[in-house]
């Protein structure tokens, strides 16, 4: 049995390798920030697509954030970031994906609680993903 080939020509499925190329490729073009238009108005982000400055986050920017990851957020998605946003607003710091189980798991219930459910919602992290949602810096410890 042959093994699959990668057709290069086709990125559909390969959206978490294109991001990572991505950000190498603007690390080593030292671009600092990225620009993400929403509703006319034009903010700043770094090349992973973190806030450069946290009060232009809005649930515009997130949804915007999100299609540009092909996601709708949806309740659930709502749910976990504005707890995020909470947990960032009592602690200075975004949670850990560790913290973050931990936090739905206590604040939602075990089964919100489950780093599957997490990573259904926020297939590219749930930490990194739903704090970049969130307009939050990314969480200590997450690479």
């Amino acid at each position: 049995m042959s093994k699959p080939r990668l057709n290069i020509l086709d990125i559909s499925d390969q959206a978490p390798i294109v991001g990572l190329l991505l950000y190498y490729f603007s690390q080593l073009l030292e671009v600092d920030t990225m620009q993400i238009e929403v509703n006319g108005t034009s903010i700043e982000t770094d090349p992973q697509g973190y806030l450069v400055n946290l009060s232009d986050w809005s649930e515009d920017l997130a949804n915007a954030l999100a299609e540009k990851d092909e996601l709708v957020l949806g309740e659930a998605h709502w749910e976990i970031i504005n707890m995020i946003r909470a947990y960032y607003e009592d602690h200075g710091t975004a949670p850990a994906m560790r913290k973050l189980t931990k936090l739905a798991k206590s604040e939602l219930g075990a089964e919100k609680g489950d780093s599957k459910y997490l990573y259904s919602l926020f297939p590219y992290g749930p930490g990194k993903q739903g704090s970049r949602y969130a307009g939050l810096p990314k969480p200590t410890g997450c690479v």
